[in-house]
């Protein structure tokens, strides 16, 4: 389970352990974030245009957070391993890439505008095993990848 803003996402495997996170898009300032990233992401995402970088920052953080749900190495891990700066195509999972993290695969989801998700799995995801489903508690809707209520966003097979 996670939750941001007024969206909380819950996910479900019948495939083994997942990770997911969502955060709602706010000002973040890069050096907020430097002790989560490894030199590489910082210098890739210092060299982005100041319009690109804020929804970059969250995405990163949203990826690297649904990875450490998901070995339960806690926020502190977060350095010890990198994720794609720019996100894989629509439908294609990103890799982690760290120390016993060449398995994890990184699904970039959009939950509805202005918030950012990720759920990261071990081995190839295909359709139709893992579900995640993002709620809105004032409106008790679910909200899928267009923010249409009563939509899931993904349905995952690994």
């Amino acid at each position: 389970m996670t939750h941001s803003g007024d969206l909380v996402g819950v996910a479900w495997s019948r495939a083994g352990a997942i990770g997911l996170d969502v955060e709602r898009c706010r000002p973040v300032d890069l050096e907020e974030l430097r002790a989560a990233l490894t030199d590489g992401e910082f210098t890739a995402l210092a060299s982005l245009p100041s319009c690109s970088l804020e929804a970059a920052l969250i995405r990163i953080w949203v990826c690297k957070e649904s990875v450490v749900k998901l070995t339960g190495e806690g926020l502190a891990g977060m350095r010890g391993f990198s994720v794609p700066v720019t996100p894989a195509p629509p439908d294609t999972p990103g890799r982690a890439n760290g120390p016993g993290l060449d398995q994890v695969r990184i699904l970039d989801l959009t939950p509805r505008p202005h918030y950012a998700a990720a759920l990261a799995l071990r081995g190839s995801p295909t359709l139709a095993n893992s579900l995640t489903r993002f709620i809105s508690p004032e409106s008790s809707s679910s909200c899928g990848r267009s923010g249409t209520p009563g939509h899931d966003v993904r349905g995952l097979r690994t």
